[in-house]
């Protein structure tokens, strides 16, 4: 009975390490599609982060069915559920600047 049971969950153990693949995430700009360097990708499940290199993108270990945060200074977040696409394209929109008026 022991066998069986260590068994089950050695399978079981398996089953989970080959459902997690390797997304590659390209983060860009949404209007003139330049691809943004520094920006931070994380896993919501798992908190694994990673930053997106000169060319805007990373490699980050994942599930279909998990979120991606997705968050670049000067751009608001976005947050990506993954499908079982191995490539994400996230466009990031820039923020709006508010102008202060100058009380002087």
């Amino acid at each position: 009975m022991k066998k069986l049971f260590l068994f089950l969950c050695l399978m079981l153990c398996n089953f989970f390490l080959f459902a997690q693949k390797y997304y590659a995430v390209k983060v860009a700009d949404s209007k003139t599609e330049y691809p943004l360097k520094r920006a931070m990708v994380k896993n919501k499940l798992t908190n694994n982060t990673d930053t997106t290199g000169e060319n805007g993108t990373t490699v980050i270990q994942a599930s279909p069915g998990e979120v991606l945060y997705v968050n670049c200074k000067g751009y608001t977040s976005q947050e990506v559920t993954l499908s079982a696409q191995a490539a994400v394209h996230v466009f990031l929109e820039k923020k709006k600047i508010k102008k202060r008026k100058n009380r002087y």
